[in-house]
């Protein structure tokens, strides 16, 4: 299985143009950089996870997001 293909593949054409309406963007722009992006984010999740107590990390970081955008 391939996590940046799994990530990816959640965004769809909707997702994509809402991200790019907040933005300020259109939807091809905006898809050229998240596509570039999933991978340098994961990199970095994976990261901040693989200490000793790095499952507690990103849950902390993912609770304290502001999920109302």
């Amino acid at each position: 299985m391939n996590l940046v293909e799994l990530v990816q593949g959640q965004l769809s054409a909707d997702v994509i143009g809402k991200l790019a309406g907040m933005l300020g963007t259109n939807s091809d722009t905006t898809r050229t950089a998240v596509t570039a992006a999933v991978p340098t984010l994961l990199g970095a999740f994976g990261s901040v996870a693989s200490p000793r107590d790095g499952a507690s990390r990103p849950a902390s970081t993912l609770d304290s997001l502001d999920t109302s955008v």
